[in-house]
């Protein structure tokens, strides 16, 4: 598990006009900071990190592995902190190699029940032929089309797929 006893929300619903593009996993913790670490299919080489501008961070990951013979963006956010491993706090840490099994931050531990601030680890995948229409349509506050992203815990395709 990329956190510890991690489990996905049901709202995992894609409201892209509202920018939520991906799932959350959570870890009950009783509010407390949660480590995420990479599993082996988040493999690759960290692209971008920014600040979300609350506070929070953005890691943009290039994924080694393609899915389906395409390759495809991990985009993690809602990170309290990023590991040095992983370029620190430092915004803007570009072309970094991260491991299938190194620490890449920290995120908000959950209650029970989970609130309704969406609180975790956001996931989110992108094939690498829209991300940068994805970032040009953040920055404009334009919504993506749906199918331009992967559930990564119920797409049948993706290597995050959840029992």
């Amino acid at each position: 598990n990329v956190l510890p006893k991690g489990k996905t929300t049901n709202r995992s619903g894609y409201d892209v006009a509202r920018g939520h593009d991906g799932m959350h996993v959570y870890s009950e913790s009783n509010g407390t900071r949660v480590n995420v670490t990479a599993v082996g299919a988040m493999a690759g080489r960290i692209t971008q990190t920014r600040s979300q501008g609350d506070g929070l961070y953005r890691l943009d990951i290039l994924l080694s592995s393609p899915i389906n013979g395409e390759p495809y963006f991990l985009i993690l956010k809602d990170l309290t902190s990023i590991s040095s491993g992983a370029g620190g706090n430092k915004i803007g840490a570009k072309n970094i190699k991260l491991g299938g099994t190194e620490l890449v931050g920290q995120v908000r531990g959950e209650v029970s029940p989970p609130s309704v601030d969406f609180k975790g680890l956001h996931v989110t995948l992108v094939s690498a032929k829209n991300y940068g229409k994805v970032s040009q349509n953040i920055r404009n506050g334009v919504a993506s089309p749906v199918e331009w992203f992967m559930n990564a815990a119920t797409d049948i395709k993706s290597p995050f797929l959840c029992p």
